[in-house]
C-alpha cells in the first residue's frame, strides 16, 4: 500500500523537476537568441565602421596635397 502512495508522489516530483527544466531551457533558448541578436548587431556595426573607413582613406581630404604635389 505505501509503494501506492510513493509512486504519485514520485511522479509529481518527476513532473515538477521537469517543469523547471523546460522553464530553465526556456530561459536559455531566449538568452542565446538575445546574445545572437546582440552579435548580430555588433557585426553589422563593425562592417559599417570598417566600410565608412575605407571610404575616407579613399577620399581625397579638402586642403591636403599628396606629398609629390607639395614641392
Amino acid at each position: 500500500m505505501q509503494d501506492q502512495n510513493k509512486a504519485p508522489s514520485g511522479a509529481c516530483d518527476f513532473m515538477q523537476l521537469a517543469q523547471h527544466a523546460f522553464a530553465q531551457a526556456r530561459a536559455n533558448l531566449e538568452r542565446a537568441r538575445v546574445l545572437t541578436e546582440m552579435g548580430e548587431t555588433y557585426l553589422e556595426n563593425a562592417r559599417l565602421a570598417e566600410h565608412s573607413a575605407l571610404q575616407t582613406l579613399d577620399s581625397p581630404v579638402l586642403g591636403i596635397k599628396p606629398p609629390h604635389a607639395r614641392q
